[in-house]
């Protein structure tokens, strides 16, 4: 199991404490940045191989820790994480065949923000697997894409849209290499007469219609057979109960 907290690393020995005077019966040991190489080492072998039953680290076990008897982890100060930080967080624990589950926990006089809540929010609810997508486009619309060439978290790439964002990305990288930047003109056209697409050019529109009455047509079918067969069963099980209750009667003697 994991404690895991945004807090600073001196502070971590002194919250291992803690929690090893309220339970002394568990073996606890703990991990932070600022530690020795060998001393590091040692706490994460540690804990891999069972000699402790938790470890108390920083957000430094979010970086390629592969530990597949971890099943339980406790985040503290969750309000302060990036919700990158506790998607790979979350990775930590559940990497084996037993169920894991991932504690994000705050403070009760904590007062959360709308961002915060959003994060909150998206990490719990995508939790199914190959959602890091999910969980990467959700950032970049809480946080914005920010600036590539700077240190500022700012605009929205939902606002443009992804492809329109990677073409105005390489016209200003093209830019600032000196590259020809080809010109955009806007083209409008206007005409004295009605201009419409006809009917009979779009075939792929009744094509799909014709599929999607096709569909409705086989879930109907499938409703029909699935009611039938549970009227069928229902009528047998009608027939078997009669016949049990003439079994159960009392037959007269001659």
């Amino acid at each position: 199991n994991y404690v895991t907290g945004g807090g600073a690393a001196a502070g971590i020995a002194e919250y291992a404490g803690r929690l090893q005077a309220l339970m002394p019966h568990i073996k606890m040991t703990y991990a932070h940045g600022q530690m020795d190489r060998s001393k590091l080492t040692a706490a994460v072998e540690a804990f891999a191989e069972r000699k402790a039953d938790v470890l108390v680290a920083t957000t430094i076990i979010e970086n390629g820790i592969d530990i597949p008897n971890a099943n339980t982890m406790i985040v503290y100060g969750a309000e302060n994480m990036g919700l990158s930080q506790m998607y790979q967080l979350k990775g930590r624990v559940g990497r084996s065949d037993r169920v894991a589950q991932v504690y994000f926990t705050y403070g009760d006089e904590t007062r959360l923000t709308p961002q915060a809540m959003e994060r909150l929010e998206a990490v719990a609810r995508y939790t199914e697997l190959g959602s890091g997508v999910k969980i990467a486009e959700q950032d970049m619309r809480i946080r914005g894409v920010g600036n590539v060439f700077g240190a500022e978290q700012h605009g929205h790439m939902v606002s443009v849209g992804y492809s329109m964002y990677c073409k105005l990305l390489q016209e200003a990288v093209a830019e600032i290499k000196g590259a020809a930047v080809r010109a955009h003109k806007d083209t409008s056209m206007k005409v004295d007469f009605t201009a419409v697409i006809p009917k009979d050019y779009c075939g792929a529109r009744r094509t799909v219609s014709a599929h999607i009455r096709a569909q409705k047509r086989e879930r109907a079918r499938r409703a029909h057979r699935r009611a039938y067969r549970r009227l069928c069963a229902r009528a047998d099980r009608a027939e078997k109960s009669a016949q049990r209750r003439t079994d159960k009667k009392p037959r007269r003697r001659a």
